[in-house]
């Protein structure tokens, strides 16, 4: 009897738990920068999904506190644009 380690995924497992094509997958194996982690076995590849995937995956994780901070950033300039503009109407009237 042969004993499957469960604990590496196929191409195809990969690909549907991603909710990508397999094109993709192995578009992202193949990029010259930080490529997904894989073993090719017997021409297979398989995956360490739970230590190397998502580990890979949260690297690109997408950070939202950078865009609140612009956005707060953004408002306090034009508001302190209107204040300055609010100024300026009320002394040359």
């Amino acid at each position: 009897m042969h004993h499957v380690d469960t604990h590496y995924l196929d191409l195809a497992t990969v690909a549907q738990r991603l909710s990508v094509s397999t094109r993709t997958v192995r578009k992202w194996v193949r990029q010259p920068v930080d490529p997904l982690p894989a073993f090719r076995i017997g021409g297979k590849l398989l995956f360490d999904y739970a230590g190397e995937v998502l580990t890979w995956v949260g690297r690109r994780r997408v950070r939202t506190d950078l865009s609140d901070f612009v956005d707060g950033t953004a408002s306090k300039i034009l508001g302190g644009l209107n204040d300055v503009r609010n100024t300026e109407n009320s002394t040359s009237a």
